[in-house]
């Protein structure tokens, strides 16, 4: 029958998104790409909201980022997790200029702020004892 047809569409979708991400963890471009061709959604976001590229960034995998930005474009590039960090918050804060400088020649906006207020260059949280306030979320 038809029953929980739905819910076997979300479960395949989610069972997707963690072998996506799992892909980006075990540095596997080329299974990336057969997936991304397949279909999947570039876009798609794991449970602290990071997207692909965001993992890929952190990774410094430039293979995975190429093929990424291929499906996904600038738009991804800049896409923000749940804190409003884009990729090139995390490669700055990582000290790598290598995969920054890749994501800015491919559109990287170094412009946005994330919840903080902070660009890219000013980091991904605020330094403890700057202000002499704690910031409670």
């Amino acid at each position: 029958g038809s029953v929980g047809k739905t819910g076997d569409v979300a479960k395949d979708l989610s069972d997707m998104s963690g072998i996506l991400f799992r892909l980006i963890e075990q540095r596997k471009p080329l299974a990336l790409k057969a997936m991304l061709d397949a279909g999947a959604d570039v876009f798609m976001r794991n449970k602290s909201g990071s997207t692909l590229l965001i993992e890929a960034a952190k990774a410094s995998d430039i293979d995975s980022l190429h093929i990424l930005i291929s499906f996904g474009g600038a738009k991804l590039i800049n896409h923000p997790d749940y804190e409003s960090n884009t990729a090139l918050h995390y490669t700055v804060a990582n000290d790598d200029g290598i995969t920054a400088s890749f994501l800015r020649a491919n559109g990287a906006d170094e412009g946005l702020q994330n919840m903080y207020g902070l660009t890219p260059a000013e980091g991904l949280t605020l330094h403890k004892g700057g202000y002499g306030e704690q910031l409670n979320f």
